[in-house]
Formats: C-alpha cells, structure tokens, sequence
C-alpha cells in the first residue's frame, strides 16, 4: 500500500511540474516594416516583408502585421500619416483619437486609459522634431 501511494505521488508531482512549464520564448530580430525607416521585433523566421499595405480614408499608409508563433502572438499597425503634424498636443491629438478608433473596430471594451505626457528623465524632451 505504501509503494502504490508514493508511486501515486510521484506521477501527480510530475504532472503537476509538467504542467508548470513555460512556453519557448521565440527569437526576436529587427524586421524593418515596408520602406518606412521604422522597425519591428519579431521572431526571426518570419518573411522578408511579412507586413500589409493599406490606405485610411485620409489617404494615410497603414501597415499591419499579425503573427503567431508558437503560443506568442504578435501584432503591430504603423501609420505613416500623409500630413504634418506641427505642435506636440497635435500629434498626441491624433494618436489619441487614433487609438478611440482602433478601440471601437477592435471591439475593445475596456481599457486603462491613457498616460499622457511622460518622458525620461535622461530626455525630458525626448520627442521627434521633424
């Protein structure tokens, strides 16, 4: 009787370890995104050009790419807008309405909200002046 039960203990501890185990994390590279200077990490096997080019309504290039790898999911959107943005609140104007609208087509129903206005304290002004 005391074999059975240790040997009972031993299989559901090992069970219980295997379960506990943690997904491989994939290798991420630097994956340029179209010919727009900017840059993803993904993982690394991914296609040359894994992203799609799409327009908004105001003529904007959307970028997108949606991967599974494993049981890691990745998702990026680059906008490259096709006007300027002048002043700082411009342009976190945008992105903030920017974001509503991705929220509504998502079907985002909650969400934290938004932290406005943080920096580095290495940078504090750290934003891009174009």
């Amino acid at each position: 009787m005391t074999k059975l039960l240790t040997t009972l203990f031993l299989l559901s501890i090992a069970q219980y370890l295997l379960a506990q185990s943690t997904p491989k994390v994939p290798r991420l590279s630097k994956t340029p995104i179209g010919n727009t200077g900017s840059f993803a990490y993904l993982p690394e096997n991914k296609q040359t050009n894994p992203f799609e080019l799409s327009y908004s309504p105001d003529s904007s290039k959307v970028y997108t790419g949606d991967f599974l790898e494993g049981e890691h999911h990745f998702s990026v959107i680059l906008v490259k807008f096709n006007f300027s943005l002048n002043t700082q609140l411009e342009k976190e104007n945008m992105i903030l309405n920017y974001l509503d609208f991705l929220k509504t087509s998502l079907n985002i129903v909650q969400s934290a909200g938004y932290g406005k206005g943080h920096t580095l304290e290495s940078a504090p002004r750290s934003y891009r002046r174009d």
